[in-house]
C-alpha cells in the first residue's frame, strides 16, 4: 500500500499537469487567434469555457479520489461529495464574478498595454501570461472547492494542512504549510499557487495552529535553499505572513500592511476587466 507521501506526490503531479495543461492550451488559442478584435473574443470564449468546464471537472475528481484514498490508508471511512457541474463554474468558484468579463481579461491587457505605446509582440506576451495565470487559477479553484466539499460531507475530516508541488515553491506557501487548518477554511492561495491539501482525521477540531518543529525545519530549509527567501518572496518578515480575504478569490495569502482588495472594493460586473 502507497505511503501518504507517495498518494500526495501522485496526486500533486497529477494536478500539476491539469494546470499547467489549462494554462498553456488557453494560452495558445489566444496567440493563435491572428487577430483580437471585439468579434474573436466570443469565439476565444465561448472554445475556453468548454475545454475549462472539461479540465475543472477532472481537478475535481482528482482532489476527491485523493481524499478517498487517503480515507482508506488511514482506515477511515469516507462518502465523497456529489459535485455538480453548476459548482465549478467561473461565478461559483470566484464568488459570483462573470465568466464572460473574467475570460475577456487577457484582451483588456493587450489593448491597454498597446494604449502604453509597447509593441505588438510585448502586448501579446503581457495578455497570454494574463490568459496563463487566470485558466490555472481556474483549476487550482477547482480542486480547492472539491477539497471543501469533501470535508463538509465527512464529519472525521477535522482539518487539514498545506501540501507543496515539490517544485518552486514561494516563501509564503512553505510557511503556510506549517500550519492546520479547520476542516470548513478554504485554503489559502496565491498567484500562480498549485499546492494541494491532506486531511486529518480525528475526533478534536485542530483550528488554525502553527507547527513550531516544522516552521523551525521550513526557516532552516529556505535559508539553506535560498539564503533569506526565495526569488517569489525575498526578504520577507515570515511573522507577518497573512490572510486577506480576496473580494473574488476568497482567502489569499499575503504580507501584512500590503493594499488588497476586498469584497467591497470589486467594482460592478459590467466595469471588470
Amino acid at each position: 500500500m502507497p505511503s501518504r507521501k507517495e498518494l500526495a506526490d501522485a496526486y500533486q503531479t497529477l494536478s500539476g499537469r491539469l494546470i499547467d495543461a489549462a494554462g498553456n492550451q488557453a494560452k495558445e488559442r489566444f496567440l493563435n487567434l491572428g487577430s483580437w478584435r471585439d468579434d474573436d473574443v466570443p469565439m476565444f470564449i465561448d472554445a475556453t469555457i468548454q475545454d475549462m468546464t472539461v479540465v475543472k471537472a477532472q481537478a475535481a475528481k482528482l482532489a476527491t479520489g485523493f481524499y478517498r484514498e487517503i480515507a482508506k490508508l488511514e482506515g477511515e471511512k469516507f462518502t465523497a461529495p456529489v459535485i455538480k457541474p453548476e459548482q465549478l463554474t467561473t461565478g461559483a468558484l470566484r464568488n459570483g464574478a462573470d465568466v464572460v468579463q473574467v475570460y475577456t481579461r487577457p484582451f483588456v491587457t493587450l489593448r491597454t498595454a498597446l494604449s502604453q505605446d509597447k509593441s505588438m509582440t510585448q502586448a501579446l506576451e503581457e495578455a497570454a501570461l494574463r490568459v496563463e495565470d487566470i485558466m490555472r487559477t481556474e483549476v487550482q479553484l477547482a480542486r480547492r472547492s472539491a477539497g471543501l466539499l469533501s470535508r463538509g460531507r465527512n464529519s472525521n475530516i477535522v482539518g487539514y494542512v498545506r501540501v507543496l508541488s515539490g517544485a518552486e515553491n514561494c516563501a509564503l506557501c512553505y510557511v503556510a504549510s506549517t500550519q492546520r487548518y479547520h476542516s470548513g477554511d478554504l485554503q489559502p492561495i496565491h498567484n500562480n499557487c498549485d499546492c494541494g491539501e491532506m486531511p486529518i482525521y480525528g475526533t478534536t477540531d485542530v483550528g488554525q495552529v502553527i507547527d513550531e518543529e516544522r516552521l523551525d525545519a521550513v526557516h532552516a530549509s529556505i535559508a539553506e535553499r535560498f539564503g533569506v527567501s526565495d526569488r517569489a518572496a525575498r526578504n520577507v518578515d515570515y511573522s507577518k505572513i497573512t490572510i486577506h480575504e480576496h473580494g473574488e478569490l476568497g482567502p489569499v495569502l499575503t504580507v501584512s500592511g500590503q493594499n488588497f482588495t476586498g469584497p467591497s472594493d470589486l467594482p460592478p460586473p459590467r466595469t471588470w476587466g
